[in-house]
C-alpha cells in the first residue's frame, strides 16, 4: 500500500516527484477529512506553530487528568516535516530518509 503524503497549497514539483515515486498525494484539507490516514505532512513555514490549524493531529494528552496518554506510539503518528527553503528533489530526499528512518524505529 503506498504512503500517502499530504501537502500544503503551491508544492507542485514535489507532488509531481512524489507521484513518479509511487506515492499518493493528497492536500491538506483532504486530508484533515474523518479516516484520512495520513503518513507525512510537508508544509513551509518559517514559524513552527503556523500549522497546527491544520490537522487534528494534536498531542495525545487527556486534558482532563493533565498528562500524556501512555498509548500514544510516534511511529504510528504523521511524520511533520518543514521543507521550507530545499528544492522539490531534496525535500522528497529528506521525506524519503525520514521515512525510512521512522520505520526502523
Amino acid at each position: 500500500m503506498p504512503k500517502t503524503i499530504a501537502l500544503q497549497s503551491r508544492m507542485h514539483n514535489i507532488a509531481e516527484i512524489l507521484r513518479i515515486r509511487g506515492y499518493m498525494v493528497v492536500d491538506m484539507y483532504a486530508a484533515k477529512r474523518p479516516g484520512a490516514k495520513i503518513d507525512a505532512y510537508l508544509y513551509t513555514s518559517y514559524h513552527p506553530d503556523i500549522f497546527t490549524g491544520y490537522t487534528n493531529t494534536a498531542e495525545a494528552a487527556d486534558i482532563t487528568m493533565g498528562y500524556a496518554s501512555m498509548d500514544f506510539d510516534h511511529r504510528t503518528s504523521p511524520l511533520m516535516l518543514n521543507v521550507t527553503g530545499l528544492t522539490a528533489e531534496q525535500a522528497v530526499n529528506m521525506l524519503e530518509h525520514r521515512l525510512a528512518h521512522k520505520e526502523r524505529h
